[in-house]
């Protein structure tokens, strides 16, 4: 099972499912608008490879 990180997941949720663009989030966890890129990148690209591991 895949566990994000909590600030990796915290973003992915808001972007996701909360419908926040990335200065929302930005603002809402008081991060730098190159952290929040830095973070959804960082989980979507987490979520991908245990996505294609569990497909083998």
């Amino acid at each position: 099972m895949l566990r994000l990180p909590i600030n990796l997941r915290d973003v992915f949720v808001l972007h996701r499912f909360g419908g926040l663009n990335y200065d929302e989030i930005r603002l809402h966890l008081g991060m730098t608008p190159e952290a929040v890129q830095a973070a959804l990148a960082a989980a979507l690209a987490r979520l991908v490879r245990a996505v294609r591991i569990t497909e083998r």
